[in-house]
């Protein structure tokens, strides 16, 4: 079957032509390197590459990650071996490298499980695609055209795709490719393959078409609820696990490393213990999230402010900001390590805390600037989403008396009040009437169109329907409005019924970055600084004592260097280091879960999604902070740390 001529680019970009991904042109440039896989894992890689679409081979990828692990280990250990690095630099990068070997290994997978929930956020606008194409071209192949067409996420490549094998004759019809669709989703989203059976039963029964069309929709619509239900329920259980073993129990066990510092200096060192925390068991909790805490399924609001051209030119430029801001500041930290750091020093200590929220401050700063930027634009946008289902359904009462399009916006718009679409309407109208542009360009003209100004997923899915139905005259698009009209409020329904079942899940996910993190790492942090400051403050007293029993001979010497032997002062962590390395963990902690927790509070509003980073990562360094400094002087009034040492000596 020839493709028409308006989809053969499109596909032929689509399909054939598509740029490699960086995983993609990474795998590639190992491509000379072929290392045997077990038959087992080559159709596993293969099942998955076929499954999202990548430009691949399953050796590639299983070469991939075996071959750049290794080579940093072979090139660390050249320069551990002509001593430019030391022994423990070397382990370090080794552990690194075994890590990074383990996320290239199954990044083929991650990648397909991350394809399947960024295609379930499609599944319920792709059934509603597909019913209003029918209703009105009454066409299935043209309603996987349309769909493919309007699609631009994962699931949309699998249209294309299936678009594509129809016009190549890998398929013979296009309730073939519904088969296809319908048995590669059936077990992610049984409600997404029953609402396309049923619309393939809709053009095998003419009786039944319209009846099987509605069920389609409240399938799909109904099964995405449920899933939510179920997808909540299931993510108690890794809450409770990270909270665990990714917060109270790393956290609580630093305050036994003074002691492991003492007893056995040459394992429990500095740069060991700050590789195990900052790097080790960040990674673990991260993969841990990765596994567990996925995108939001599905969101009425789909704000695109941050994506557009103009937008990323003013994101680079508050990253700038923020980092010049943070380094500006830096340099008084310098003070920290420009002189020798002592096992305890007050203001070093304070310095230290200093460091960790310099660290943590270009994160606030971009984020909360970002914010400021954009949020009254991104609070118009989402009052827009949230009145296309009232203007639509006006819109289609005007089109229904025979109006042109002009005419229609025209008349909609005094009825639409105080609505903020209604300057979207307008928009669209001055491009009309003023500027001579038909619907389509006075949406989506690159230059003027409507669609610039109020850059949403929602808003471009609904008016990309629109303006190809148009083409059909007034009386399609008055139906196709009122169909669209009913699916937003259902879809709008969904959201505001996820955002009920995901309310136990953000609140407790909230709780462990604002409150639960910062405060059990405040009072580890507070607690072990006192117990080093005591133990600086003793190790004076016992060098009298050291003193005391050399002065009795032999034996007295040998007693107290014994003691020395088993207190180790000298190596134990200096308390600046021990802050560091807590506090970092404190804001990489928090910086996932917050990043999570909005992804499921938020999904594609990314505005709102950097302001909740900000504040979470701003109230968690401030408690952090607040905590250990009271904690410390709260401590101290009570103990004369210099009395106790004397009493002591």
């Amino acid at each position: 079957m020839p493709i028409p001529m308006e989809y053969k680019k499109f596909l032929e970009e689509e399909v054939l032509e598509r740029k490699l991904s960086f995983y993609e042109k990474f795998c590639k440039f190992f491509s000379f390197i072929k290392l045997p896989l077990p038959i087992s894992l080559r159709e596993k890689y293969q099942k998955e590459i076929e499954f999202c679409h990548l430009h691949i081979t399953p050796s590639e990828a299983f070469s991939s990650s075996v071959f750049f692990p290794l080579l940093l280990i072979v090139f660390s250990f050249i320069l551990y071996f002509i001593k430019i690095i030391s022994f423990e630099f070397f382990g370090m990068i080794s552990v690194t490298s075994l890590i990074l070997f383990y996320f290239l290994f199954k990044h083929v997978e991650y990648l397909s499980f991350l394809f399947r929930t960024k295609a379930s956020t499609e599944m319920v606008l792709s059934i509603i695609y597909m019913v209003t194409s029918l209703r009105i071209y009454g066409n299935l192949e043209k309603a996987i055209q349309f769909t493919a067409k309007n699609l631009t996420g994962p699931l949309g490549k699998d249209f294309r795709k299936a678009l594509w094998d129809i016009y190549t004759g890998k398929k013979a019809t296009a309730l073939e490719v519904l088969d296809d669709l319908s048995e590669k989703w059936k077990v992610e989203s049984r409600e997404f393959s029953e609402a396309l059976s049923l619309i393939k039963t809709s053009q095998l029964s003419a009786e039944r078409r319209e009846r099987n069309l509605d069920e389609a929709t409240e399938v799909v619509l109904s099964g995405t609820v449920d899933r939510m239900n179920e997808y909540a329920r299931k993510m108690k259980s890794p809450i409770a696990l990270i909270n665990m073993f990714g917060i109270l129990l790393p956290l609580l066990g630093l305050m036994l490393v003074p002691v492991a510092m003492m007893l056995v200096p040459e394992v429990a060192k500095p740069e060991l213990i700050a590789f195990l925390y900052d790097v080790v068991l960040f990674l673990v909790v991260y993969s841990m999230f990765r596994q567990h805490f996925y995108r939001r399924p599905y969101s009425l609001h789909r704000p695109k402010l941050t994506k557009t051209e103009s937008t990323k030119l003013t994101k680079a430029r508050i990253l700038l900001i923020s980092i010049l801001v943070s380094f500006s500041i830096f340099p008084v930290t310098y003070l920290l390590f420009s002189s020798e750091i002592l096992l305890f020093n007050e203001f070093q200590f304070f310095l230290s805390i200093l460091l960790v929220v310099l660290i943590g401050l270009p994160f606030i700063l971009y984020n909360f600037l970002l914010y400021l930027k954009l949020s009254k634009k991104n609070l118009d946008v989402i009052k827009i989403e949230d009145e296309l289902p009232t203007a639509t359904f006006q819109l289609s009462i005007e089109l229904r008396t025979g109006k042109p399009i002009e005419s229609a916006i025209s008349s909609s718009i005094s009825r639409l009040r105080e609505m903020k679409i209604k300057d979207f309407f307008n928009k669209i109208l001055i491009n009309i009437t003023e500027l001579g542009m038909s619907f389509k360009d006075a949406i989506f003209d690159r230059k003027s169109g409507a669609i610039l100004e109020y850059p949403s997923r929602t808003i471009e899915a609904v008016m990309s329907v629109l303006s190809e139905i148009s083409e059909k005259g007034s009386f399609f698009l008055s139906k196709a409005l009122e169909m669209i009209s009913k699916y937003l409020k259902g879809i709008r329904s969904i959201d505001e019924e996820t955002k009920k079942i995901f309310e136990e899940i953000i609140h407790s996910i909230e709780m462990q970055s604002l409150v639960v993190a910062p405060l059990t790492s405040g009072v580890v942090v507070g607690l072990t600084v006192f117990t080093l400051s005591i133990f600086f403050y003793l190790g004076g007293s016992l060098q009298n004592v050291n003193e005391y029993f050399g002065s009795l001979g032999t034996a007295g010497s040998m007693v107290g260097t014994g003691i020395f032997e088993i207190f180790n002062f000298s190596k134990m962590v200096p308390v600046p280091y021990f802050q560091l390395v807590v506090g970092i963990y404190l804001i990489e902690i928090t910086y996932l879960m917050s990043y999570f927790c909005s992804e499921l509070n938020y999904g594609d509003d990314d505005v709102s999604k950097a302001y909740a980073m900000a504040k979470a990562m701003f109230i968690s360094l401030l408690l952090y902070s607040i905590i250990i400094v009271g904690l410390y002087y709260g401590v101290k009034s009570f103990i004369n740390l210099e009395e106790f040492a004397g009493m002591m000596s």
